[in-house]
């Protein structure tokens, strides 16, 4: 987005257009003969982008309504809830002022200027453009200000922050995710050059970041928002808890931390538990085992099995009804003695394409059943679960 574009969105007229906008009915042909007798096309696209971001923003931001994006920053920003969850563990570190870099949109700074004296920092002036007018919606302009600066050159210490938070840049002007650290803008090597003069930091990263790409001082937790894995965190200094690998998940702040356990590996019991994404990622799954008193169905498959039922928030458990050897043969065989019309598959160490599989198995019946295609002892076998 260029400054014209921003300026236009965050002024009084685009402003406006966008509340009228909003309450136009009639489908998208009518919206935009609407906005093109109102402006010039490349504002009237920019208007009808906005109107599309917004709606899809409402899953991330409680006031996405009122709020301004880019494709790309809506794409990269954390849900609202993460955010006032990062921000607890600043404020509990007696940070006061702090350093948003490559701030964006402030999708991160929203949650941070509520309590404490934020400096927005980026290199794209539209963006700061953007991030003061989210900040104005949430009403805490008083506690943020905007710096456009390439962070890799700035002195930070010269701020007078205490600490720093950045979430840089991991994907390519169209769109392409970028994996390792060092392709990210800034590269990780930079973001740790500039914690050698401002320790305490928070980065964030990709929730697939390799366990040897993390840094040794730093300390990692990986997050899952409404049982999907959103990212993982970073955290140096004092920010620091003194735990090398957490997983936590939210919107219920449960968080397991601790040394993994060796657990046996048995056959499949009564009951299955698939952990959270964030337990895999984590490399908690032996923790949780030990705390629920399962077992593995196996060294190199992340399942947990157990006799008897333990409820936990770490995973999802299953009661199985049938188990058999996994053959596609077989399989259709049993599903059409089981009356099963549809299926959700669950798969892990087998390398079954679900959505041809389920050409293949062609369902007829009337029941809907849950199934998990898995290795026990090494054999593929499948499972026919219910949730518990």
């Amino acid at each position: 987005m260029d400054i014209e574009t921003a300026e236009f969105l965050t002024g009084s007229k685009g402003l406006e257009l966008l509340g009228t906008a909003k309450g136009i009915s009639g489908g998208s042909f009518r919206l935009a003969k609407f906005l093109r007798e109102e402006t010039s096309p490349k504002l009237a696209s920019a208007l009808s982008t906005t109107l599309e971001l917004r709606r899809k923003a409402e899953q991330k931001f409680s006031r996405a309504e009122a709020m301004l994006f880019t494709r790309s920053a809506l794409e990269q920003a954390s849900a609202e809830a993460i955010s006032s969850y990062r921000c607890g563990r600043f404020t509990q570190s007696g940070i006061r002022r702090l350093a948003d870099l490559c701030c964006s949109i402030a999708g991160d700074s929203i949650s941070f200027a509520q309590q404490l004296e934020v400096i927005g920092i980026d290199l794209e002036p539209a963006r700061l453009i953007l991030a003061a007018h989210n900040i104005r919606v949430y009403q805490a302009a008083a506690n943020f200000r905007t710096m456009q600066e390439d962070i890799t050159r700035l002195d930070l210490s010269r701020l007078g922050v205490e600490a720093f938070f950045i979430d840089p840049a991991r994907r390519t002007e169209k769109g392409t995710r970028l994996f390792h650290p060092e392709s990210w803008s800034p590269k990780l090597s930079e973001i740790t050059e500039i914690i050698t003069k401002i320790p305490n930091a928070a980065v964030k990263c990709a929730p697939g970041i390799a366990h040897e790409s993390i840094p040794q001082e730093a300390e990692a937790e990986f997050i899952s928002y409404a049982g999907e894995l959103r990212e993982c965190l970073l955290w140096f200094g004092d920010l620091k808890c003194g735990i090398k690998r957490q997983a936590t998940l939210l919107p219920g702040g449960h968080q397991l931390c601790g040394s993994n356990p060796r657990l046996e590996v048995t056959a499949i019991a009564e009951y299955i538990y698939e952990p959270d994404s964030a337990v895999i990622r984590a490399g908690l799954v032996e923790l949780l085992g030990s705390q629920i008193g399962a077992t593995k169905i196996s060294e190199s498959i992340c399942f947990l099995t157990t006799d008897n039922f333990v409820p936990t928030p770490f995973a999802h458990g299953y009661r199985i009804i049938s188990i058999f050897p996994y053959r596609p043969k077989e399989l259709k065989k049993q599903l059409k003695e089981l009356d099963c019309g549809s299926a959700n598959i669950i798969k892990r160490g087998v390398g079954a394409d679900i959505p041809t599989l389920l050409k293949q198995l062609k369902l007829k019946g009337t029941r809907h059943l849950d199934l998990i295609l898995t290795r026990s002892f090494e054999e593929k076998v499948c499972l026919v679960v219910e949730p518990v």
